[in-house]
């Protein structure tokens, strides 16, 4: 019994409705996706797009939010570019 209410509460979405992007996620998106162009090359970003996988809901998006950050600090320091 109880295993099945927590399954059935992980289904309907217990940890809240999806999220809106972050605007430290849309900063990183945009500033590697100029870094990227420069390079020739391309990264993976669906997940931080908007209705990617980080804002499924709350839970997910503070830990992409937080990665978002971090990163986009790292790329400032390296590459000096994309300041806000």
């Amino acid at each position: 019994m109880r295993r099945a209410m927590i399954s059935a509460l992980l289904l309907t979405g217990c940890w809240g409705s999806p999220v809106s992007q972050a605007p430290e996620c849309q900063a990183y998106v945009s500033c590697l996706r100029a870094l990227d162009a420069d390079a020739g090359e391309t990264t993976d970003l669906e997940r931080y797009l908007e209705g990617g996988y980080c804002w499924n809901n709350p839970t997910l998006a503070g830990g992409c939010i937080s990665a978002c950050s971090r990163a986009l600090t790292r790329l400032q320091e390296r590459a000096g570019e994309c300041l806000p």
